[in-house]
């Protein structure tokens, strides 16, 4: 499993709203039907749209200075082993994430009014992929081309 966490960040500053993350992540909806789209989830729901995703991130920021992110990528990336062991179940990897976002959260180790944070205090909206498109000039290729002498 390889997990990354990441402010986004463009050109040396960071975006003042989530919209373009977002579009990026929708594009594996392009061209299928309604009953084929991967919608976004989180704890409390499964069929999120990509405007609702957008408001309340968007609207989350107000004591964040403009020098600060606004919202953070947690990329959750099992290996081909992993997705076998859960016969690629949705359902599972859905499961799976919520499970990982719940134990993110306990690892704050914050209290917010005496009592701990829990998932019920942050905001986060998950979504699946199940391609995933590089450019031949990502770091990620760059790297691996490099660590494999190519």
């Amino acid at each position: 499993m390889y997990v990354t966490i990441s402010a986004q960040k463009l050109e040396g500053s960071y975006p003042q709203s989530v919209s373009g993350y977002v579009a990026y992540l929708e594009k594996e909806n392009e061209g299928v039907s309604k009953e084929e789209m991967e919608h976004f989830f989180n704890q409390y729901g499964e069929a999120i749209n990509r405007e609702e995703v957008i408001k309340e991130i968007d609207s989350n920021t107000a004591k964040l200075k403009k020098t600060e992110p606004k919202f953070y990528s947690i990329t959750i990336n099992p290996s081909q082993r992993e997705l076998r062991a859960i016969n690629n179940s949705v359902t599972d990897l859905k499961r799976y994430t919520k499970a990982v976002m719940e134990a993110y959260v306990t690892s704050f180790n914050r209290e917010i009014n005496g009592r701990n944070v829990t998932i019920a205090d942050i905001k986060y909206y998950a979504k699946l992929e199940h391609k995933r498109y590089f450019k031949g000039s990502d770091t990620e290729i760059m790297d691996l081309l490099y660590l494999t002498g190519q």
